[in-house]
């Protein structure tokens, strides 16, 4: 059942066949640990998703989880700047590889792109039958920025384009003023680019409960990160939301949108996958709800992460 597990129970909690393992090829570790943790007898079928513009920092990394899988493998190339190509490329290898027998899938969320994680649920919501399992896999990380403290830590640099999320544009009313909805993670550059972006009437920060937090490291991280961002801007909403339980995040989110109920919503997901998992929800249940996504220039590819000893588990609904 969902919840926080140590990873050498990973084989445990997915005994007996996987029909689908989906998974993205990144310049981060944590890609493969999911997949080490599978064995490659017990799969079927094996997505392999890489932004192939980036091949030269994800090459190896794809190519490892290639081989691992060998033949049940497919790679689905994906190009970071176009979400029209990732939609397109995610649902004809989904088609392909969902069919009548399909019953169980395990989707590693952890080191996929926000928007591209996003556009894989909703294109899931809408192929897999509700016969289908669908096992939402995060593998937690030890820490991040390695080598760099305090406010000194980044994960990317500079904000290349903002944009709806492909499946996410909402229906929003020309004559409503905006609420933006911003989840503030390490990347404190980044959420006041789409702050500056929008101009929005209302806009409400979240960050991410002490108790609800992956680790106590992270959250004093993130709370450096969170002051410098309400420091540059006045009458900003604060909220609370969950870092380890997407229905938590999601229930938290509604709270600030019931707040001001005659206003376009825009929603700005800038913490962990997890948290991204609640925001997809959301919009799951109200169509009304725009998601956006920031581009970044540059990821921090040599120091990102490493992984930590332990996996979050959720079930889709």
């Amino acid at each position: 059942m969902s919840g926080k597990y140590p990873l050498t129970s990973f084989a445990e909690h997915f005994a007996g066949q996987i029909d689908l393992l989906i998974c993205s090829a990144s310049y981060e570790e944590r890609c493969k640990v999911v997949a080490d943790a599978v064995s490659p007898l017990s799969v079927k079928k094996v997505l392999v998703c890489e932004n192939h513009d980036l091949i030269e920092v994800v090459g190896s990394n794809s190519q490892y989880l290639q081989q691992r899988f060998a033949s049940v493998a497919q790679s689905v190339q994906f190009h970071s700047n176009k979400p029209l190509q990732i939609a397109d490329a995610l649902s004809s290898s989904l088609d392909a590889a969902i069919n009548c027998t399909t019953k169980k899938v395990i989707v590693d969320i952890t080191t996929f792109t926000r928007e591209g994680l996003l556009i894989l649920l909703g294109l899931l919501r809408s192929k897999a039958s509700s016969k289908i399992t669908v096992n939402l896999i995060y593998v937690a990380a030890a820490d991040y920025s390695i080598g760099d403290t305090g406010k000194h830590k980044w994960l990317s640099t500079g904000v290349e384009s903002i944009r709806s999320v492909l499946g996410y544009s909402g229906n929003l009313t020309p004559s409503r003023k905006t609420h933006l909805i911003v989840l503030a993670g390490f990347e404190h550059k980044r959420a006041e680019e789409v702050i500056k972006n929008y101009e929005a009437s209302i806009v409400s920060v979240g960050f991410g409960s002490e108790k609800e937090s992956i680790s106590a490291e992270h959250h004093k991280t993130n709370r450096v990160f969170y002051q410098e961002i309400i420091a540059s801007y006045i009458n900003i909403n604060e909220f609370d939301f969950s870092l380890i339980d997407p229905l938590s995040t999601k229930e938290s989110i509604e709270k600030q949108i019931n707040k001001h109920p005659d206003f376009n919503v825009v929603i700005a997901p800038l913490n962990n996958k997890i948290s991204t998992l609640g925001v997809a929800y959301v919009a799951f249940d109200n169509p009304n709800v725009q998601l956006c996504y920031a581009q970044p220039n540059r990821y921090n590819f040599v120091n990102y992460s490493v992984p930590g000893k332990e996996f979050y588990w959720f079930k889709m609904p």
